[in-house]
């Protein structure tokens, strides 16, 4: 003990000081030997980064937010490894079900650092008044194994609903004041201009869909799944995509511009608000590149949200919704044009301009396909109204997610599902109803600023995405986060 109180009082000295230095050099020399006797270098360096960041996370696991957040946008389906395995069936597309995200093990090294960071009290966490609604619904899922189609799929659908619940809990008690706020707040920003310039480049690149599996071990692979860029069957016009699939690069640039609006508001030096109304408007324009058209709809749903919800400019509610529209349409039809007849000589219309014109919606299509088989699935429950159990909407439609969140619940829970969706519903309300009157400070504008991406995220995921969708927990985590500090500001200002 008196070797770790060091460790226990000051993991900032601890890390600083010589012993620690020390210690990784010695550490990190001897696990490098260990691993090259055992397997080749190129499996040995990767082994250690690793373990020397499950070390460092243990220690400070505040630092394991900001790799959550330049990780986990793009690589929650991008780049994973995945067991080979009669367990771990395929989707239609030939990608494994079950597959370990690259930033898995930073999640679980800095939630073990946020366990021990409130085990030694370190310093005080703030109460996060939906802990009881996650520990229930994890203890459901937990149950529903026991009427699971295979267990070990089930069990790996437990782990990554765990995984993410632990994304959560990092990215609500890392920040601890308004400082740290805005510093996560603008790296998170920066991620989302770096990812967005990526976008620009890939979209470029001749339409293709990368898709490799590299195998390390046997029965244990890499795998690689990048989009570029994307273009239908009939020749319309490119897809942006931040490495992701277009319509999950539309919600993360929607909540990218809900961060950067909430920042808009709350800047004090003109600089910094021309440079923040330029990067929104350049990832508004990048959002509607995608064609996502739940995207889009999430957009406006969020814009028209800020306009009527942030005091300031509510009473040009009216005007902003028509100029906001206005302007939407006249970036996407500029788009089209200089993109799509200047760049790449195509004559075809938009994918959502023909969609509209033929009054076919084949996306919608096909999602009634698929939740008419989800809710063909829940028949085979042993237990009504229990659902299906955690993950199983996958293992039984092979179906890569539900394509509605809250569908994707009531599948795997039922009235479990329900109820869950209920509770945090009614948590959303209230919190709104909360902040809707006091906006006199920095925590609450911003939580305005998340509010409406949640509304962003409400609406698209009424057409796309689970609940298991790494990046809304981390989102909703920062969210939830931001709306305490600024409930307690309201409450310290009524004493």
């Amino acid at each position: 003990m008196l070797i770790l109180s060091p460790i226990m009082k000051s993991p900032r000295n601890f890390i600083t000081g010589s012993i620690a230095k020390n210690f990784l050099y010695i550490s990190s020399s001897l696990i490098t030997a260990l691993l090259s006797l055992l397997i080749p270098w190129y499996y040995a360096i990767p082994l250690l980064i690793f373990v020397l960041s499950g070390f460092l996370l243990c220690i400070k696991f505040q630092y394991g937010l900001y790799i959550l957040i330049f990780l986990v946008p793009i690589a929650g389906r991008t780049v994973g490894f995945a067991v080979s395995a009669p367990w771990n069936p395929v989707f239609r597309d030939a990608s494994p079900i079950n597959q370990i995200s690259v930033f898995f093990p930073f999640a679980l090294f800095a939630f073990c650092g946020l366990i021990i960071s409130k085990w030694t009290r370190i310093r005080e966490y703030p109460k996060n008044h939906l802990n009881f609604i996650l520990i229930l619904l994890l203890f459901y899922a937990t149950l529903s194994l026991l009427w699971a189609p295979d267990f070990k799929h089930n069990f790996f659908q437990l782990a990554l609903l765990s995984s993410n619940m632990a994304i959560f809990a990092i990215a609500f008690n890392t920040i601890s004041d308004q400082n740290m706020h805005k510093k996560v707040m603008f790296f998170f920003l920066f991620c989302g201009m770096f990812y967005s310039f990526i976008a620009v480049i890939l979209y470029f690149i001749e339409p293709l869909v990368l898709v490799k599996s590299i195998r390390l071990f046997e029965d244990f692979s890499l795998n690689l799944k990048i989009f570029t860029s994307a273009i239908t069957k009939k020749g319309f016009i490119k897809r942006a995509s931040l490495i992701a699939n277009s319509n999950e690069s539309a919600l993360i640039l929607n909540l990218y511009i809900s961060i950067a609006t909430g920042l808009l508001f709350t800047a004090k030096k003109r600089l910094t608000q021309l440079l923040l109304a330029i990067l929104i408007a350049a990832l508004v324009s990048l959002s509607l590149l995608t064609m996502s058209r739940g995207g889009e709809v999430g957009l406006i749903a969020m814009g028209i949200f800020i306009f009527g919800a942030i005091i300031r400019i509510r009473k040009y509610f009216v005007v902003l919704s028509i100029l906001f529209l206005f302007v939407l349409i006249s970036i996407y039809q500029l788009e089209f044009f200089v993109l799509n007849r200047i760049l790449f000589s195509r004559d075809k219309p938009t994918r959502l301009a023909t969609t509209v014109k033929s009054k076919e919606v084949q996306g919608v299509g096909i999602r009634l396909e698929f939740w008419k088989a989800g809710f063909k699935s829940m028949k085979k429950s042993p237990l009504s109204g229990a659902g299906v159990g955690v993950g199983s909407f996958k293992y039984y439609t092979l179906v890569n997610h539900a394509h509605n969140i809250y569908l994707s619940l009531i599948f795997d829970f039922g009235i479990a599902g329900v109820l869950f969706l209920f509770f945090i519903a009614r948590f959303v309300l209230y919190e709104f109803s909360t902040v809707f009157k006091n906006q006199s400070s920095y925590f609450q504008i911003m939580s305005v600023a998340f509010l409406a991406g949640l509304v962003s995220i409400g609406v698209h995921g009424l057409v796309d995405f689970e609940y298991n969708t790494p990046f809304i927990w981390l989102y909703s985590g920062l969210a939830v986060s931001t709306i305490n500090f600024a409930k307690q500001e309201i409450i310290q200002a009524s004493c």
